[in-house]
C-alpha cells in the first residue's frame, strides 16, 4: 500500500492512522498529545507533496535516472572538443561538466533544422527543458548555430555514459541550457520526428 509505505517513511506507526483517524484529524484535534504538532504539520506537508507528485522530500518523490562518475572543468572538456572534434567551446567556462551513467532507460529529445543539422546527432536535452519554447527560444537557450525546426525522441539505455553541462553562449545567443553530449558515441534510438510545437 503506497499510502502506508509513505506514512512509514514519514515516521508514522500504522496505529496512528488506523480506525479512520486522518492525519488532518491528528493535527486539528491534538488527539495524540505525545506528538509535536508543528513537526506533524511538516510531515503532512511532505506527505501531500509526495502523493500529489510535487517536489516532496529529496530523493523520495523523484528518483534519479543517473549517477555521476566523473567531474571536469568546462575548460578541460572544451579543450577536447576543440582539439579532437574541431568545435567551438560548447560548455560555459567556469562551470563543471559531469560524466554520468544512466541507471535506468531514459528518453531525451533532439532538435535540428533538417538541413544543416539532422535527426541523428550527438547532442540531446531533456524534453521538459524545452517544453513550450519556440524554435527561436530553444536556439537562444542552447546557443544553436541554426534555428531548429524539428524535434525527435532519443531513447538511451541504462548503463550508457553521457556528459552534461551548461551550454556556452555562442553565435550571439545566450546559452545556459543543460545539454547532454554522447561523447562521440553512436548510440540511442532516434524516432518520432515532428515539427517543434506539433504533435
Amino acid at each position: 500500500n503506497i499510502g502506508y509505505n509513505i506514512r512509514k517513511v514519514m515516521g508514522f506507526e500504522p496505529e496512528l492512522v488506523a480506525d479512520g483517524v486522518r492525519i488532518g484529524d491528528i493535527r486539528d484535534t491534538r488527539k495524540l498529545n505525545d506528538i509535536d504538532a508543528p513537526r506533524l504539520n511538516d510531515i503532512q506537508k511532505n506527505y501531500n507533496k509526495i502523493v500529489n507528485g510535487e517536489e516532496g522530500i529529496k530523493g523520495v518523490s523523484k528518483a534519479d535516472y543517473s549517477k555521476i562518475i566523473k567531474e571536469s572543468t568546462a575548460e578541460e572538456t572544451n579543450t577536447w572538443w576543440k582539439d579532437v572534434m574541431g568545435y567551438d567551446p560548447p560548455y560555459t567556462p567556469g562551470t563543471v561538466t559531469k560524466e554520468i551513467e544512466l541507471v535506468s532507460n531514459k528518453k531525451f529529445v533532439r532538435v535540428y533544422d533538417g538541413t544543416n543539422s539532422k535527426m541523428y546527432g550527438g547532442w540531446v536535452m531533456d524534453a521538459d527543458d524545452i517544453a513550450g519554447l519556440t524554435p527561436l527560444e530553444i536556439q537562444d537557450k542552447y546557443a544553436l548555430p541554426f534555428t531548429p525546426k524539428y524535434i525527435c525522441d532519443v531513447d538511451i539505455d541504462a548503463g550508457t555514459v553521457l556528459r552534461t553541462g551548461e551550454a556556452n553562449p555562442l553565435f550571439g545567443y545566450k546559452g545556459g541550457g543543460t545539454q547532454f553530449d554522447l561523447m562521440g558515441q553512436y548510440l540511442g534510438k532516434f524516432s518520432n520526428e515532428r515539427l517543434i510545437g506539433g504533435k
